[in-house]
């Protein structure tokens, strides 16, 4: 047999061989330095070999060979050689590597595992690996969609390639001109909205247009792999036919100005324009037509939109539509336009918008809102702040929903009109305010503004909670609580004291456990400019001097604006005291048109008239108004200014304009204020004007020189924009050359108030609104103890002060509760006729003080000879009536009782007497000692009997 002895020095370990019969043997070294294998070899005659054979080995060290990090490459990226591994020299080795480099198309989308492998000097070889992540690139097919000219493309890329960004060019390649669309090369969003117009048109019986392509060349990136461009076609309809609509049947008049209930023209229809001429017999969009023409209305001029008030006015045409009348009773801007529909593509179209502004001479305030009590005999109240006001002559009617009650009207003045409510009456009542006919001929109707009254039941404030049990505290404020309407409301009236700092005024009150609830309505006039049209005044003309009357209502620090309207080439001269030119247009004129404005800050003694005196021919046809403004800047009432003049030669068919050029507000909410003067040539008065559109026409009277007045709160400060006072030139209709002036100035506000009403709970202040008109109801839980309040706080009040009104007021109460000793004994023994004194009870009671109620304590007694006993009841009421509980105290006591000894009489026998007879006759005589009274049992204080002696023979025993 043969066999083999492998012996390996320390750190090595035989892996492979080594065995017996094995001629060979693998070893792997855990250690470094010199190492030594001995092999001894055994014949298979048993014979050993006298020396063993020894192989020194040196061990070393592997190299230390590192990777680079894994990465992330696109599948398109092109061969690239690798690099990173270090010691630099190695092999790499792994799918798509060959000759060093990594091929990733060759590879394929996949995470690879790449291994780096060097072998050092001493021949020792060593590996890492890293990871390369293939990535693929984003594609996509052609894309092709059809819309209609003026839609938005609304391609939302990231449906076609989720996750991706993208870039993109855009043509118009083919067809027909196409507009609206864009490039894009960085930032780009993920979906295209451009808005495509084809420049071409569908005229229905007329041309068709046609189709343009617009298409997107779409570059994709998706995890830093920019992928293939791929296309969007979109392919654009024809723009339907331009479509405008028309109050006149001569020319595009879009806007037009009517007086409250006045038609628009002479038929209130609106008709509609083709490409500049008007429609007549077409029988695509008229009546019932194929494109299915559909009239809208909208409140602005971006809607929202629903179906026009109105119907076609076959006898006229079935191409024009009549505007129900009724819109023209509503005062503000109305916009109207008209909807088709392709029927072969379903494309639409809306037309420019027909703009119908109502306006009045009047102005209608009805006042309120108002709470009262209510009451089985009602009384009535006067309707104050209410008014009529405008140019021309004012009056006005009350009228109410609810029948039962009582107005006294008086026309001439609505303010001290009086109204008695029916009897017992709880709830709302709408009472209306009916204006005079503005004109006096019917055609522009009456103004109407209603007022709203809530009676209440006298539930609210009465009691403990009475106004007059509530602690007010004020800080800042001159404000105060007007407890005129309890019980059944009250008005918490705010105010700043003037100091320019914010002023709280609160009243306060405790409360029990339960719900606090209560309704509430807050008057909060904001400190906007307020032109009062209510207490205009028209002047006249005397002489050389313009004459009108100051405007009524005035109170000093009121801003006064005086407009003189002359159609005559003139200056003011002399002004009266205090007044001064608006810059800029004092006496603006051309050849025979004069505007010129003027203004004062009122003083608390104002002339009943202001006369300016004019250089130049006046006459009854020129004009001169004054108005009343509040809200403004008491210290720098007037901004920036510009006046124009001009000479208008009339057109064929058209508008004439006066445009008064842009100027500057620097604050915001500023108002903004455009006037004009006409002269015409051989006519007495302007048809048809219209104010500035967007602006609040003041709407004088018309004569000569055609006064208008204007005005506008503007929100936000810098460039007004132009303003343009217009009227259609058709007919017989405004067809003269015209002088023109015009103005526009800046009426600077006040600096914006503060006013909010709160509830506070336990010092928590709850917004409860800050807004005029606001109102509402709430409720919540509170606790025994908690204080409530409620707030007004108010800031620079030129407004006027904001009114917090409180009704319906529900506020928890806790009965008082009483606690004490209900059970006393008192110690010792007490002589007939002890009387005890009670120790009353402590009440505590969530507010306020609770006194006891009449008739207590009651008191009660009763015991005997030994005992006594008496007993009290106590009930408190608290500020709001309810009553305790009853609360009982019992006190006991031991009364003193003598004990009487009663002694039995003497008793004598005879002489020798028996020994059994004395024996009888001395218990009989020891049972006749008795006691009486005390309680109880009583101890026996007796001595002991003596015992009985032998008394046979005589003697005797006490």
């Amino acid at each position: 047999m043969t066999d083999y002895q492998w012996i390996v020095s320390a750190g090595g370990t035989i892996t492979a061989g080594g065995a017996l019969t094995d001629d060979y043997a693998d070893i792997t070294w855990t250690t470094i330095g010199s190492k030594t294998l001995t092999l001894n070899y055994t014949n298979g005659s048993g014979c050993r070999a006298i020396n063993a054979t020894q192989l020194d080995i040196t061990v070393h060290d592997l190299p230390v060979v590192t990777c680079p990090a894994d990465f992330v490459v696109c599948v398109n990226t092109a061969s690239f050689a690798l690099s990173g591994g270090a010691p630099a020299g190695g092999i790499y080795s792994g799918t798509g590597v060959s000759g060093g480099n990594f091929d990733p198309a060759s590879a394929g989308v996949a995470t690879h595992t790449i291994t780096y492998t060097f072998t050092d000097a001493n021949l020792c070889p060593n590996s890492c690996t890293f990871e390369i992540d293939v990535d693929p690139v984003p594609s996509a097919a052609t894309q092709t969609i059809t819309i209609c000219s003026g839609d938005t493309a609304n391609i939302d890329l990231r449906s076609i390639i989720p996750g991706a960004t993208f870039t993109w060019t855009a043509s118009n390649p083919s067809g027909a001109t196409v507009t609206g669309f864009n490039s894009c090369n960085s930032s780009c969003d993920t979906i295209i909205t451009d808005v495509l117009d084809n420049q071409t048109e569908k005229i229905p019986g007329g041309s068709n247009g046609s189709n343009g392509v617009v298409r997107y060349v779409v570059t994709p990136t998706a995890n830093g792999c920019v992928g293939n461009p791929f296309n969007i076609d979109v392919t654009v309809r024809p723009s339907l036919i331009e479509l405008d609509l028309t109050w006149n049947s001569n020319f595009i008049e879009d806007f037009i100005e009517v007086c409250a209930g006045e038609q628009a023209l002479s038929s209130n229809d609106i008709e509609i324009i083709i490409n500049g001429s008007l429609l007549t017999q077409n029988g695509y969009f008229s009546q019932g037509g194929e494109w299915n023409p559909t009239f809208m209305y909208g409140p602005t001029a971006e809607g929202p939109w629903t179906d026009a008030p109105g119907y076609w006015n076959t006898p006229e045409g079935p191409y024009q539509w009549a505007v129900d009348l009724s819109i023209n009773n509503r005062l503000g801007y109305h916009y109207f336009i008209v909807h088709i529909t392709d029927p072969v593509t379903g494309c639409t179209r809306i037309s420019n918008p027909a703009i119908l502004h109502v306006v009045s001479s009047l102005v209608v305030e009805a006042g309120g809102p108002d709470f009262l009590c209510s009451s089985s005999t009602p009384t009535p109240y006067t309707l104050d702040d209410a008014f009529v006001g405008g140019i021309s002559a004012t009056g006005g009617n009350w009228t109410a929903n609810v029948g039962g009650g009582q107005i006294i009207n008086n026309f001439s003045n609505p303010a001290v009109a009086t109204y008695r409510p029916p009897a017992d009456y709880v709830g709302e009542i709408i009472l209306t305010l009916t204006s005079n006919d503005p004109d006096g001929g019917g055609v522009c109707v009456p103004l109407t503004d209603t007022r709203t009254l809530t009676l209440l039941e006298p539930i609210s404030f009465d009691g403990c909670i009475d106004p007059l049990t509530w602690t007010e505290s004020q800080t800042n404020s001159d404000g105060y609580l007007n407890d005129s309407g309890a019980p059944c409301f009250a008005t918490l009236i705010g105010g700043n004291n003037g100091s320019g700092s914010l002023g709280s005024n609160d009243i306060t009150h405790c409360t029990g456990e339960g719900t606090l609830s209560f309704d509430w309505s807050l008057s909060s006039p904001a400190n906007e400019i307020v032109w009062h049209t209510e207490d205009q005044q028209s002047g006249y003309q005397s002489g050389s001097n313009m004459i009108v009357s100051r405007p009524t209502n005035i109170s000093a620090g009121d801003l006064i604006i005086v407009t003189i309207h002359i159609d005559e080439n003139v200056t003011v001269s002399s002004l009266p005291s205090g007044f001064s030119a608006i810059s800029a247009n004092s006496g603006s004129h051309s050849t025979r048109a004069t505007l010129a404005t003027f203004w004062k800050i009122a003083t608390g003694s104002e002339p009943a008239n202001y006369s300016f005196t004019i250089s130049g021919s006046i006459s009854s046809n020129d004009r001169i108004f004054s108005s009343r403004i509040t809200g403004h800047n008491s210290t720098n009432p007037i901004g920036n200014s510009r006046g124009v003049t001009a000479y208008l030669g009339y057109p064929t068919m058209d508008y004439m304009r006066l445009v008064i050029p842009s100027i500057n507000t620097t604050t915001a909410n500023s108002m903004l204020v455009a006037a004009m003067t006409v002269d015409m040539d051989g006519e007495n008065y302007l048809d048809y004007a219209n104010s500035p559109i967007g602006m609040n026409a003041l709407y004088y009277e018309n004569a000569e020189t055609s006064a208008r007045v204007a005005n506008q709160i503007i929100t936000g400060s810098g460039a007004t924009g132009d303003r343009e006072f217009s009227w259609p030139s058709f007919h017989s209709y405004n067809r003269t050359n015209m002088r023109t002036a015009g103005q526009l100035f800046v009426i600077n506000p006040a600096p914006l108030d503060v006013d909010a009403a709160y509830v506070i709970i336990d010092d928590v202040p709850i917004l409860l609104g800050n807004t005029n008109g606001a109102s509402g109801t709430y409720s919540t839980q509170v606790y025994s103890g908690d204080d409530i309040a409620f707030g007004m706080l108010t800031d620079i009040n030129t407004g006027g002060p904001g009114e917090l009104t409180i009704y319906n007021l529900d506020v928890p109460n806790d009965k008082p509760e009483l606690t004490g000793i209900t059970d006393s004994i008192v110690p010792g023994c007490q002589l007939p006729g002890y009387n005890p004194v009670p120790v009353p009870p402590t009440v505590i009671d969530d507010c306020g003080t609770a006194t006891i109620k009449a008739g207590y304590p009651t008191v009660a007694a009763s015991g005997g000879t030994c005992a006594g006993s008496k007993v009290w009841n106590w009930v408190y009421v608290d500020e709001c009536g309810e009553e305790s509980d009853e609360f009982t105290q019992t006190i006991t006591w031991t009364v003193v009782n003598d004990v009487i000894i009663n002694c039995p009489a003497n008793d004598t026998l005879p002489e020798c007497s028996v020994a059994a007879t004395i024996q009888t006759r001395y218990n009989t005589w020891k049972a006749g000692f008795t006691s009486s009274g005390g309680c109880g049992l009583i101890a026996d204080n007796m001595h002991s009997f003596p015992l009985l002696p032998d008394l046979t023979c005589g003697g005797e025993l006490e």
